[in-house]
């Protein structure tokens, strides 16, 4: 289980809006480049998904940041937006094994 945290005025107005978390995956098929346009995403996933939200142009194109904090030590599985030295400032000591 993970726990993606948005940072896009869009996710975050429905979030606050509803009161709840939400649910939602990567806009992407595994292996292609992310999209950034709501064109791109339905280029990818067309009639497979019900519902694209067109909140403009995303910023970037930096995958996300991956750590998992179950353990004593958090462990960076995919170092992205966030980088090592960021979360080291925050945490003091972090691992990677991607």
């Amino acid at each position: 289980m993970a726990i993606r945290i948005p940072n896009h005025p869009v996710p975050v107005a429905l979030i606050k809006g509803l009161a709840e978390p939400i649910v939602g995956t990567s806009a992407n098929l595994s292996g292609r480049a992310s999209p950034l346009t709501a064109d791109e995403v339905y280029a990818q996933l067309g009639d497979k998904i019900d519902l694209i939200i067109d909140g403009g142009r995303c910023p970037g194109g930096t995958e996300s940041t991956i750590v998992d904090v179950t353990g004593e030590t958090p462990v960076i599985r995919r170092e992205g937006a966030i980088s090592r030295e960021e979360l080291q400032r925050v945490y003091g000591s972090v691992l990677t094994r991607c």
